[in-house]
């Protein structure tokens, strides 16, 4: 998959992740649902070109348009539809523990 030119307040700004309602959570601005149990159920349930999935890739943390099960850390759910399954945010060392 190819990532386009994206960003996280791109992705706030224009598809509006909706909060978790299932359980107050404190990261991603309260939007972030878990990857199991009833919010995995609520996810699952949405439309599917609604879902983001939150993933730490290599090190650096990747929002990916879809549902996908790979290294994921949880889901959004947004209003809004994306266009395509290759927009993609990649945040280098957000899992880095190197000071340098």
């Amino acid at each position: 998959m190819t990532a386009q030119e994206f960003t996280e307040d791109m992705l706030w700004d224009k598809y509006k992740p909706i909060k978790n309602h299932l359980k107050k959570q404190e990261g991603f601005d309260g939007c972030i649902f878990d990857a199991y149990g009833p919010e995995l159920q609520f996810v699952i349930d949405q439309n599917p070109k609604k879902i983001w999935t939150i993933m730490e890739e290599d090190g650096a943390l990747v929002y990916q348009a879809g549902y996908h099960l790979i290294n994921r850390i949880g889901y959004l759910v947004c209003d809004n539809e994306w266009e395509s399954d290759t927009l993609e945010i990649v945040i280098p060392d957000e899992f880095s523990d190197d000071d340098d």
